[in-house]
């Protein structure tokens, strides 16, 4: 059962009454909410390989498909380079409005597309509805075409570091 409980001048009437105290008073009706989850917002990290999602409502990271997620360099996919996730990405985020998916094996794959991650206005994103759940319903779809802008990216600014090679006298290569 839900009770509502306040003390007086919780609230006031537009002449400054106060509002009487109101206690333990079973709601009349109660409306749960249905309303699928949506992303709000993400941020790529390419030095940390993570991919932070946040959403407007709570969703459940143990629902997370990492397939039905996008990463790409233009609003239309057709129009630049573009990234799908693997399953190697996973998240152990709590249930919650935030979820950061740690890329693994897919952060070289998101390199290997280029543009993506380089320049924030070049990082979009695309979900399918089944890329996560919230309590009640799959999240809304990104669609292609419609693609959300990052809110924030760190690039990848290290430079590579030669850690081994073959030298063949008899072929001549290196």
């Amino acid at each position: 059962q839900m009770y509502l409980t306040f003390p007086r001048g919780t609230a006031s009437d537009v002449t400054g009454n106060p509002i009487n105290a109101f206690i333990a008073n079973i709601p009349a009706v109660v409306t749960p909410d249905i309303s699928p989850p949506h992303l709000a917002s993400f941020t790529l990290n390419m030095v940390t390989g993570t991919l932070s999602l946040l959403f407007n409502d709570v969703v459940l990271p143990s629902t997370f498909n990492p397939p039905s997620i996008t990463l790409q360099s233009n609003n239309v996919r057709s129009y630049g380079s573009y990234y799908q996730l693997t399953a190697s990405s996973m998240t152990v985020s709590p249930n919650g409005y935030t979820v950061i998916v740690n890329l693994n094996n897919d952060l070289n794959g998101i390199k290997a597309a280029g543009q993506i991650g380089v320049w924030q206005n070049l990082t979009y994103i695309t979900i399918q509805a089944d890329a996560i759940a919230g309590p009640y319903q799959n999240v809304y779809a990104i669609v292609n075409g419609r693609a959300l802008l990052a809110s924030g990216l760190v690039p990848d600014v290290t430079s590579p570091v030669l850690s081994s090679f073959v030298l063949d006298l008899n072929a001549g290569t290196v």
